[in-house]
């Protein structure tokens, strides 16, 4: 079987799929490769050609849905709170008119999430400047928010208790009513034209690592809960409030997402979302 590179996400968030394929508990189908990378990176890697499949973030496979194949049955999404996706902000989050909020480069979805949260949810404008994300620049005063992503908002959560925080899954969640997709997987349509064995076998090989995460909660917890030294309390609540499925309910969220980062011309058109199985 031809050589099959996948991408990882390089946080914790996708560690249920993943634990049981790194650790050999779920075996690699012959030519399956593991690369980790942040997504913003993983989304390059797949549109050059450096990865066969990807999880990509919602608003990348979008943007590039002519080139791509969403997989079914997966996804990284929440219905309420998602605990790795938080804006911070001083006093209420009116104070973030006008002002400038630090955003990650490392995930494209959530600042596009943010910005439709801040316009359409919250009616107010405000700078979006690439940066750190640091919450010392909004207690310096240097901006007026930051938005952090992955393990860097689990650990601000608690090292700012005194900040003003929203979690960016749970507001869209109540707002809408309909689950946050921050990512799929997908696959390059290249690929499966030239090894569609081996692109049909890597993702039988994620369902079934979904599917060992799914039964060994307990061995994903504690390997979160040594990397992060967060708590075990902790680390069992974010992944009890994490879901890796793409039925129909993730579909119409991801569907409104897409449909209002349209109307703000982040994307040019609602993508068809029609989840294809790769046959070999």
């Amino acid at each position: 079987m031809n050589p099959v590179s996948v991408g990882y996400i390089d946080y914790l968030n996708s560690l249920p799929i993943y634990l049981g394929l790194e650790s050999g508990a779920v075996p690699l189908p012959p030519g399956m490769r593991l690369h980790k990378a942040p997504p913003t990176t993983l989304n390059e890697m797949l549109s050059r050609g450096e990865l066969d499949i990807s999880p990509v973030s919602s608003i990348h496979y979008a943007q590039h849905a002519d080139e791509l194949v969403l997989l079914p049955d997966l996804s990284i999404n929440s219905t309420g709170f998602v605990h790795s996706v938080c804006l911070f902000y001083r006093n209420a989050i009116e104070s973030l008119r006008g002002g400038t909020v630090s955003v990650t480069g490392e995930s494209a979805t959530s600042v596009v999430l943010l910005r439709i949260l801040l316009e359409k949810r919250f009616k107010l404008q405000a700078s979006l400047a690439r940066g750190a994300g640091d919450p010392e620049d909004v207690l310096d005063g240097k901006t007026q928010g930051a938005l952090l992503i992955g393990d860097s908002a689990m650990r601000g959560a608690l090292a700012y208790p005194n900040l003003g925080r929203v979690d960016l899954g749970d507001e869209w969640t109540r707002w809408t009513g309909t689950p946050m997709v921050f990512a799929v997987w997908a696959a390059r349509k290249e690929s499966i034209q030239e090894n569609a064995a081996g692109v049909a076998a890597a993702h039988q090989a994620l369902l079934a690592g979904k599917a060992w995460g799914r039964s060994h909660r307990s061995d994903v917890v504690e390997h979160a809960r040594k990397k992060l030294f967060l708590s075990r309390d902790y680390m069992s609540r974010y992944f009890r409030d994490l879901n890796y499925d793409l039925d129909e309910p993730k579909l119409a969220g991801l569907r409104r997402y897409y449909e209002l980062a349209a109307e703000l011309g982040e994307i040019p058109r609602v993508p068809a979302l029609a989840p294809m199985q790769v046959r070999a």
